[in-house]
């Protein structure tokens, strides 16, 4: 065993640590969005890269980890993924450049990405089998005081400190853990607890880095380069199609793969992976999208946009363990259809948005979306493993997280995205409507020029000049605001598309793939 069964809650508060560390960072960064893109004068499509370059690196980071333990001992692979988040974050709060940012953020997302795995593994071994269940509750209620904390805690950083700080708060909590773990985890490994993958799978993990990343890349400039007018972005969807045809050929046929795709060939067990996609994809795409909203659309502070996010995550922390119970005495897909139909409503009420949404409008539905997600994830992580034989479970139990992890990272970037299409089809739409035939528009504009004539002294063309800025800036205003409400009526149809997988899912254990 690493430690002492005495020890074993010292071990529990060490590993964790990380945990928490990464998920206040990545909430934080939520938070710190809006900012930043002012910072480094970056479009929202280019600024989602510090997001997306981050869930990328630990997508790939992911299965190093086996090798990585089997090359050293999973208490020194747990320092070293601490040692390289920490280190990340200093780079992170130093960055100049918005390049350097994404840099920093991708080397630290490796760091979390192998963080992840491994501190699962040392949190069971610290508990007897009896207790498992009770060691991953505590592991995943631990984790979730990040997000509860970060969002007001970003917003008060941005709004009274300089940015870099969002970074560098990861510095002495990364110390803590450091400390906790070198102290109180030990190095002998577990009895019966087999690395997945002796060898890594470097032609795997390299086609799958590179679909990915050029996939990403297209995302981020696509519709800045009118998409597939533009060759370059032909060639970009050409390499990412071809590395992941490559990727998925390779993971059927060798030994050992990066990704045991073979696993999916059970429709119960694809289902539930292709769903762990999608509420990946909408949970992220929500938390990126909504405080940019906030605060470009309706003028919150960073510190007000943290205070409406942190009732989602108090909502999550206390449903996931009443969700734990209610599992083995409700209906699983009944659960699950609950949350899915939560989920709905809450982003269609996010749909109905408008530039004059208040904080208590925008609260509703974030505790909605909290009981929703939870109500999918808790049975989603049980069923998904349902029809797994014993000896995949572990490989089985990486590709679900591995699915959740890569919706996270293509749902930022294809929402960023979205955002940007949709200003450009709604402005077209406004301004061909714009018609000075119509008497309404022409009498209201004239009255505008009136007001302004007036305040610039009969002076006729600044009046002219100022009322046509007007006119814009409220055009603007109502693009934006068509274009965010567009997108939550997107990830409502996510929603719909989990719904229907729900159908292909077996919720009995009677077959094994």
């Amino acid at each position: 065993m690493y430690a002492k069964a005495e020890n074993k809650w010292l071990v529990a508060a060490s590993v964790t640590t990380g945990a928490v560390m990464a998920a206040v960072d990545t909430s934080i960064l939520n938070i710190a969005t809006p900012h930043l893109r002012g910072v480094f004068s970056a479009t929202t499509a280019e600024i989602s890269w510090i997001s997306t370059g981050y869930l990328l690196a630990v997508v790939i980071g992911m299965p190093l980890t086996g090798w990585l333990c089997s090359q050293f001992d999973r208490k020194n692979v747990c320092l070293g993924g601490l040692a390289v988040f920490i280190f990340a974050s200093i780079l992170c709060g130093f960055a100049t450049e918005l390049g350097l940012l994404v840099a920093a953020r991708i080397l630290q997302g490796l760091g979390a990405g192998v963080l992840l795995p491994v501190e699962q593994v040392i949190l069971r071994q610290a508990f007897p089998p009896k207790e498992h269940g009770l060691a991953m509750g505590l592991y995943g209620v631990t984790v979730m005081i990040g997000p509860t904390i970060a969002p007001l805690l970003g917003g008060l950083i941005i709004d009274n400190y300089h940015w870099s700080l969002i970074f560098f708060v990861n510095v002495p909590v990364g110390l803590a853990g450091v400390f906790m773990v070198h102290r109180f985890v030990q190095n002998k490994p577990a009895q019966g607890d087999p690395v997945v993958s002796i060898k890594p799978d470097w032609i795997g993990i390299l086609l799958l880095a590179m679909a990915l990343f050029f996939l990403l890349w297209l995302l981020e400039r696509g519709e800045r380069l009118d998409w597939f007018e533009t060759q370059s972005n032909v060639w970009l969807l050409v390499v990412s199609i071809s590395s992941f045809t490559l990727f998925c050929a390779h993971e059927l046929i060798t030994k050992k793969p990066a990704v045991d795709l073979r696993i999916l060939n059970n429709r119960a067990f694809s289902s539930a992976v292709f769903m762990s996609f999608v509420l990946g994809f909408v949970v992220s795409a929500t938390l990126f999208v909504l405080p940019i909203y906030m605060q470009d659309v309706l003028g919150f502070s960073a510190t007000h946009a943290g205070e409406a996010l942190v009732p989602r995550a108090l909502v999550m922390m206390i449903a996931f363990p009443l969700i734990g119970r209610l599992y083995n005495h409700v209906s699983t897909k009944l659960l699950m259809a609950i949350g899915l139909a939560l989920g709905f409503f809450s982003a269609i009420l996010m749909s109905k948005f408008t530039k004059v949404t208040g904080i208590h409008d925008i609260i509703l539905p974030q505790i909605l979306q909290g009981v929703a997600v939870s109500c999918i994830l808790t049975p989603l992580s049980t069923v998904a493993l349902l029809h797994v034989a014993a000896d995949r479970l572990a490989a089985a139990a990486g590709l679900n997280a591995f699915s959740r992890q890569l919706g996270s990272s293509i749902g930022i970037a294809i929402c960023s995205s979205l955002i940007s299409h949709f200003e450009l089809v709604v402005r077209g739409a406004l301004i061909h409507h714009i018609n000075w035939a119509n008497p309404v528009l022409r009498d209201r504009f004239t009255g505008v020029i009136r007001y302004f004539y007036t305040k610039s002294i009969n002076d006729y063309t600044t009046a002219m000049h100022q009322g046509f800025s007007q006119l814009n800036s409220n055009v603007t205003k109502q693009v934006v605001v068509i274009s965010y409400q567009k997108t939550f009526e997107w990830l409502a149809v996510a929603f719909i598309v989990m719904f229907i997988c729900l159908f292909f899912m077996k919720t009995k254990r009677h077959e094994y793939i």
